[in-house]
């Protein structure tokens, strides 16, 4: 699970978004890699208030790059995820955990089905 703070920023549009992309597609980090972005809500100075303005968000600053592949960018902004808080605020860094311990969560459950299912298709094949 990556994080980035101030993910509505402009270092993060520019850099990092496009960056974290070209590690996840060369297979620099594994293919279920979660991405939290963390900002100010909009009342607070942030840009962004929804997780779906961020998904869109990221696609736009990942797709300056040349020869991008749609689908892939499709996928990767899947991945991500967004909360907003003040920086200071407890209670904020609170949600943001909750939400990455729910996403992992799901993300364990997920591949302990695959698990269950490569298994049961190979145990399948042998005995045919």
């Amino acid at each position: 699970t990556v994080v980035i703070f101030g993910a509505d920023g402009d270092l993060s549009s520019r850099k990092i978004l496009p960056a974290v992309f070209d590690l996840w597609t060369q297979g620099h980090l594994p293919h279920d890699v979660l991405l939290f972005g963390f900002a100010r809500p909009r009342d607070g100075g942030g840009t962004l208030s929804t997780e779906s303005e961020f998904r869109q968000h990221v696609r736009s600053h990942v797709q300056l790059g040349r020869g991008r592949d749609e689908v892939a960018i499709s996928e990767f902004a899947e991945r991500c995820h967004y909360v907003t808080g003040q920086f200071s605020d407890a209670n904020a860094m609170q949600t943001l955990l909750r939400e990455i311990e729910a996403q992992e969560s799901r993300r364990r459950k997920l591949r302990n089905v695959s698990a269950q299912w490569l298994h049961a298709t190979k145990r399948h094949a042998d005995e045919a």
